[in-house]
């Protein structure tokens, strides 16, 4: 195990593999937007992994078709997909696909996608080299196998530093290889960070875990329609304002069919034009940046579910029902005020205070408790209001004002 340039053990296994695309008239498309990153792995086993799945792509690949070998970067990873355009893996074999002596059987249903030892040794070298190994694949549609490696810490450091300037991060949902590559560079230039998804499944995984400035989406996804991405994230309280851009070389087709429901959508046609793109973002973020980002951290649904509605017009507001949960959200995201109760079923909201305040050293911490608080405890935060006595109005306004407040001492 040691530190390797992927990009030239990339370059090696294609040249490697050369004799299996010949075979069937296959080509081998490389997209590497970070020929400079480094992965630790065993070169030779690494070769292997890589011949393993560029001989299932060319094998599945109809003849005179294209295997599209593209390198992602995450935070703390780098991910190397490789993606055929053959007739995909039957969903009844998806959860067996890396067992050992896995088949399927007959050999037309073994030209979707079947394996023998193959792919189940594939993905222990990948794990033996700390790294993780996955799939997506659709019946007609073709497959892409994925395997992630740990970032070299030096480039973790500079392009992926959690409190480092950034204008924000941006999730780009792309299939198409190229186009993607255009986006990640032309964002990553103009100081955003980037992660990116290549069809809708993988899109509404990262949108169920992560939290994005904004998103930019294509319509024609291979599994899903771009559309049924959109109204998903619509319809979830967390991502509801999330600024979104479509990309499509179809934008009036696009405004048809979402006409009268989702009029915050910004529109960019193909091909990209870097300042179009750019402006209409910063258009996007800023329209959202108006709204209040607050995070409750409350047990009792029923308290949340009216505080929420009420403030659902001018504030974002995630909600975390114990110490545990609100740990989480607070490494997730920034907010402008965290509303506290103090009574939480694994223990007293003041355990979080420390926490709250190293790091997210601009958010105002309202307590909203329905137990009595000491003089002493009250002066350790900016506003403490006691549940009987406060109505969501009420509290919407303290918000407001604090916030505020913060905002003009921090620009001074």
């Amino acid at each position: 195990m040691q530190w390797q340039p992927l990009q030239r053990l990339l370059v090696s296994a294609i040249e490697e593999n050369r004799h299996y695309r010949s075979e069937r008239n296959v080509t081998l498309k490389l997209d590497n937007p970070y020929p400079e990153s480094q992965v630790r792995v065993d070169g030779q086993r690494l070769q292997q992994v890589m011949a393993n799945l560029l001989s299932n792509a060319v094998k599945f690949s109809p003849q005179g078709g294209d295997v599209h070998i593209f390198v992602q970067r995450q935070p703390h990873r780098i991910v190397v997909n490789v993606k055929d355009e053959g007739p995909g893996i039957p969903e009844a074999f998806k959860p067996r696909i890396f067992n050992k002596f896995a088949q399927v059987d007959a050999s037309d249903a073994r030209a979707k996608g079947g394996t023998g030892l193959g792919l189940a040794i594939t993905k222990e070298l990948v794990e033996h080299m700390e790294g993780k190994m996955g799939f997506h694949s659709e019946e007609g549609m073709g497959s892409c196998f994925w395997f992630s490696l740990p970032l070299h810490p030096s480039e973790t450091e500079s392009a992926f530093d959690e409190h480092g300037a950034s204008n924000g991060t941006v999730l780009v949902i792309e299939d198409d290889p190229s186009v993607l590559r255009v986006l990640q560079e032309i964002l990553l230039t103009a100081g955003y960070k980037v992660d990116t998804a290549i069809n809708g499944a993988m899109a509404l995984e990262k949108l169920a875990i992560h939290r994005y400035d904004a998103v930019t989406v294509d319509i024609g996804l291979p599994d899903m329609s771009g559309f049924d991405v959109i109204h998903s994230l619509r319809e979830q309280q967390a991502t509801s304002h999330t600024p979104v851009l479509v990309v499509t070389g179809s934008v009036d087709r696009g405004q048809v069919a979402l006409e009268g429901h989702l009029e915050d959508i910004a529109w960019l046609a193909k091909p990209i034009q870097t300042p179009h793109l750019l402006a209409l973002l910063r258009e996007q973020m800023q329209a959202n940046q108006k709204r209040l980002s607050l995070l409750h951290i409350e047990d009792d649904p029923d308290l949340h579910a009216v505080i929420r509605t009420m403030l659902s017009k001018h504030a974002d507001c995630d909600q975390a029902v114990s110490l545990a949960m609100a740990r989480r959200f607070l490494l997730k995201r920034s907010y402008d005020a965290i509303i506290l109760d103090i009574g939480l079923p694994d223990g007293e909201g003041w355990e979080l205070l420390e926490q709250i305040r190293y790091s997210q050293p601009n958010a105002r911490v309202v307590i909203l408790s329905g137990q009595s608080i000491s003089e002493a405890d009250q002066h350790r935060v900016e506003t403490v209001f006691l549940k009987s006595r406060i109505s969501p109005a009420q509290l919407l306004e303290a918000i407001k004002q604090r916030t505020q407040l913060a905002q003009m001492v921090n620009n001074e």
